[in-house]
């Protein structure tokens, strides 16, 4: 009815830290009330994504009235699947699919001319607000990015404020389109063989401060999600291709053929952005 009144629903189920299928259920009557607005989706959203505490193993002991992780959401049985059946009607993107569309709002980012922003702020009051960058990156002097995302049409605009790399004042650009999902990158066969090398390595890639784009500036790649760690203090792992310089007129590469890739990785216990190799893919052929 009002992102107040669906607020109080999800704080009331929250103070036990554990929410019931039919709590799920009152949240979800609440938010649907005379229309679901933006911002009463992004709030079930955000109770959707809330950490969960760790699975104890056999012979570990938590307290209740001393919990050691506060402020994770338990969901008995059947809580999430409302939730998540809310979110997919309503469009609002959640987990895996939030990951990807940030993968490719963040591709689009090496194209974007970073020294002519928008002369006038749009108003993004109704848009879908998405958190590009780390959320530690401005403790390392980088810019904060965020996205406000147009979910029926695809298109968005970027904001960006601090760092050292640009002008630190708040400054937006766009609009721009997402990129449309129909066509994949590379193959199926490709993203095989990318995590296969992304596993034989993982344990010893030397991991260095800032994204792919950031330590290699002047190359353009396509991007390929590789591994998400399902722990709240867990690392997404994404595979770049090199394709060649940054530059209208230069010559890509088919990225079926590159052989080679750089890894980042973002999250972790510190939310930091990094990024490692190059390092080897396999062909076909097992070279």
């Amino acid at each position: 009815m009002s992102l107040t009144t669906v607020q109080a629903k999800i704080q009331t189920a929250m103070r036990d830290s554990v929410i019931t299928k039919n709590e799920a259920q009152g949240i979800v009557v609440e938010a649907e009330k005379n229309g679901v607005t933006l911002r009463e989706a992004k709030a079930v959203a955000d109770l959707f994504e809330a950490p969960q505490p760790p699975v104890l193993q056999p012979g570990q002991m938590q307290t209740m009235m001393m919990p050691e992780h506060p402020g994770d959401v338990t969901f008995q049985d059947g809580a999430r699947g409302v939730l998540q059946t809310f979110l997919d009607k309503n469009l609002i993107p959640v987990g895996e699919s939030k990951e990807a569309l940030k993968t490719k709002i963040k591709s689009q980012f090496q194209s974007i001319d970073w020294s002519k922003p928008m002369a006038k702020a749009p108003n993004v009051s109704r848009l879908f607000p998405m958190q590009i960058s780390a959320p530690l990156d401005m403790a390392r002097d980088l810019p904060d990015e965020k996205a406000f995302v147009n979910l029926k049409t695809g298109q968005y605009y970027v904001r960006t404020e601090g760092g050292f790399t640009r002008d630190p004042s708040a400054k937006f650009y766009g609009p721009f389109t997402v990129p449309p999902v129909a066509k994949p990158l590379v193959s199926d066969a490709k993203v095989t063989a990318m995590r296969a090398a992304f596993n034989a390595k993982k344990d010893t890639l030397s991991f260095k401060p800032g994204a792919v784009f950031q330590n290699h500036m002047g190359e353009e790649f396509d991007m390929v999600p590789l591994f998400t760690e399902k722990h709240p203090d867990g690392y997404t792992y994404t595979g770049y291709l090199p394709i060649g310089a940054l530059a209208p007129r230069a010559p890509h590469a088919d990225p079926e053929s590159v052989n080679q890739m750089y890894i980042e990785r973002t999250g972790g216990f510190a939310g930091l952005t990094e990024s490692a190799g190059p390092i080897s893919i396999a062909t076909a052929g097992g070279n």
